[in-house]
């Protein structure tokens, strides 16, 4: 079902109960999901290859200017920190985040209801190249506005 590899880059010692448990969370998440992973001790010896690729590609937190497991990657693309992973669960949108999924595209439009006449009228939205055909019973404006590609959603 998932052709790439999340890769959880963690501290195994020398971390603090929080981190630890940060960590935790997003392999208790993948493993909820059934979601194949690869988690990384970077502090152990025989990963030092793997501890310098998480720390040049990704971005510490702020006010740090190293970053601190736990990083997510899928495959070799840069994901998040925990935080970002935080996020997303709060929004409900974490197959987004991992990259299993499309993110959702939600278009911003609002309609102006006139009280005319009932009729069938469409008009076009465009967002990011994506074209919506809005199909509405009644007169009525349609104003689209361009949503941030992070706010998208996508529906089948």
């Amino acid at each position: 079902m998932y052709k790439m590899v999340i890769k959880v880059y963690i501290a195994g010692v020398g971390c603090s109960s929080a981190q630890k448990n940060t960590q935790a969370a997003i392999m208790r998440y993948l493993d909820s999901k059934k979601i194949p992973y690869e988690a990384i001790d970077i502090t152990t010896p025989e990963n030092e290859e793997q501890k310098k690729f998480m720390r040049a590609n990704s971005k510490p937190a702020s006010g740090k200017t190293v970053a601190l497991p736990p990083q997510i990657f899928n495959d070799d693309e840069y994901l998040g920190d925990y935080d970002e992973f935080f996020n997303y669960q709060e929004d409900n949108n974490l197959d987004v985040f991992f990259k299993l999924a499309s993110p959702t595209e939600v278009s911003n439009a609002t309609v102006e209801v006139t009280g005319e006449d009932e009729e069938e009228k469409k008009d076009e939205c465009y967002n990011d190249q994506v074209k919506y055909t809005v199909v509405l019973f009644s007169n009525a404006k349609i104003q689209c506005q361009k949503v941030p590609p992070r706010m998208f959603t996508k529906k089948n």
